[in-house]
């Protein structure tokens, strides 16, 4: 049996293409770009020592978001 690695990958990146740049659409790309930038603030990031004080707790806290928010854009 005879596994064909070429043929799903250029099936995908003709779907690929087709999908984001056949038309370009520009509300398209910055849905992407939204999206992704939501995953990364659910993301956490960082790294670091095992001595955090979030340990435990989720990696996301919403109030530190919305304080970061007020903070930086209204005041």
């Amino acid at each position: 049996m005879n596994i064909d690695y070429i043929e799903p990958l250029s099936r995908g990146w003709a779907r690929m293409k087709k999908a984001l740049f056949q038309p370009f659409d520009l509300a398209k790309w910055f849905t992407v770009g939204f999206t992704a930038f939501l995953a990364a603030l659910m993301d956490g990031g960082g790294g670091g020592g095992g001595n955090s004080r979030n340990y435990g707790k989720a990696k996301f806290d919403f109030d530190d978001f919305f304080n970061f928010l007020v903070m930086q854009w209204i005041g």
